[in-house]
């Protein structure tokens, strides 16, 4: 079965190598989830039907919550299964490695995942000398249109590398950081101007915290390197984006006037074109159209599937067209409340809760050593993704190789915090 594992993390990062091809979309949209469901229900089977399945009271009501907002807004059962898909999927993944009994089978899967993030590189790079700069035409082999895949993805694996910097101090972590610094850049993203420069100080900070750290001379010279390279990332993020300098060049001058004055403008509201809503806009707007509603599309939302966008469905699931907002509805955030309501965001959201204290719970009573790096890049990331979600972009909740990841080293900390408990009962 070690091969359906490699088949459905293909399928996940080489979707933009198969748009390239035009390969028949069906064949990676249904394909992900069929797998996924695949590899649960083996498992499933191979438990006798008793799996450990944590938090799955959360999932229940989530999916009862979703369920109840088709009914109610009548909405067609593939937008619902396509939505149940795209928010869901990873639980179900997540179950399985952490049921998983061949622990030679994880470390496989692990490195074939490790295989496909370091990929990307290349990929950007030839994309760079093809194409040039710019979100469209290939964010690495992750898609060809998904533009805030430039921005999340180098911001969920930038987590993982600074922390295995911190616990190691090797120089190839500092290396790769650079690289997926250079995948957002050639995305043409502004936004990782100041992620990834704030990543990189929350995670030292993180480091200290969770390490207990005192201060000594290499910690000291460690607080004053940090933020130098955070500042380093922002000085060369500006001078080779065009639209971050006044020369609007791929090595401009550095401007922090310009680019706070860009900013402030770049986020405002047109006042011509009210579907270009600024993100900030759009997250009270609809915020507000969600608690001001009925009791019932407070509650559930305007119906799960919604905003599901397929050329089998009848009418458009874009925000533009359900809406009349195009820019400002991107966030993931908005996205689940406008679908399933307070309460489908609630147990959403509460979800990843349940996951986050669980594991900084048990991390508090156990040692791990070498898992630590992973602990702390996995908190990281959380940070950042719950960042993203409510602020710039739906990439967590619809985007498999994100939410996937996330939840794949859920299950590799809980698997070996398991093993840990069940040691210490030895005893």
């Amino acid at each position: 079965m070690i091969s359906l594992h490699y088949i459905y993390w293909s399928l996940i990062f080489l979707i933009g190598i198969f748009e390239i091809l035009q390969v028949p979309s069906g064949i990676y949209k249904a394909g992900i989830p069929v797998i996924g469901l695949i590899l649960f229900l083996s498992q499933l089977l191979k438990g006798k039907l008793k799996i450990t399945a944590p938090y799955f009271l959360w999932v229940l009501l989530f999916l009862f919550v979703s369920l109840c907002s088709m009914v109610l807004n009548q909405i067609d059962v593939f937008s619902l299964v396509y939505f149940l898909s795209y928010t869901m999927l990873s639980y179900f993944y997540f179950l399985v490695i952490l049921n998983e009994k061949s622990e030679k089978k994880i470390t496989r899967v692990f490195k074939f995942i490790r295989i496909l993030v370091l990929i990307q590189i290349p990929a950007v790079l030839i994309k760079f000398i093809v194409l040039g700069q710019g979100e469209k035409g290939g964010i690495g082999t992750l898609s060809t249109g998904a533009g805030s895949l430039s921005t999340v993805f180098p911001l969920l694996i930038i987590a993982f590398l600074i922390s295995y910097y911190f616990y190691t101090n090797k120089k190839i972590y500092l290396f790769l950081i650079f690289c997926y610094l250079l995948f957002g850049l050639i995305g043409g993203k502004r936004a990782i101007v100041f992620y990834i420069p704030l990543e990189m100080i929350l995670g030292y900070l993180l480091y200290l915290k969770i390490e207990k750290k005192k201060f000594t001379p290499s910690i000291i010279k460690n607080f004053i390197l940090i933020p130098v390279m955070a500042f380093f990332a922002f000085y060369f993020v500006v001078k080779t984006n065009p639209t971050l300098n006044p020369e609007n060049s791929n090595w401009g001058s550095f401007d922090p006037e310009f680019v706070i004055d860009y900013s402030m403008h770049y986020n405002e509201t047109s006042n011509i074109h009210q579907a270009e809503v600024s993100r900030q806009d759009a997250f009270v707007l609809y915020t507000q159209y969600i608690i001001t509603s009925e009791l019932s599309n407070m509650l559930l939302g305007d119906g799960a599937g919604k905003l599901v966008e397929s050329k089998f469905k009848e009418e458009k699931g874009t925000m533009l067209d359900q809406y009349g907002v195009r820019y400002g509805g991107r966030m993931g955030f908005i996205w689940l409340i406008l679908q399933t309501g307070l309460l489908g965001v609630f147990f959403f959201f509460g979800l990843i809760y349940k996951i986050n204290t669980h594991i900084n719970t048990t991390f508090k009573k156990q040692t791990f050593n070498k898992q630590n790096p992973l602990v702390l890049g996995f908190f990281l990331a959380g940070i950042f993704m719950l960042i993203d979600t409510i602020t710039y972009s739906n990439s967590f909740v619809r985007y498999e190789v994100i939410k996937g990841i996330y939840f794949f080293v859920a299950a590799l900390i809980i698997r070996q915090q398991n093993i840990v408990k069940k040691q210490q009962l030895s005893y």
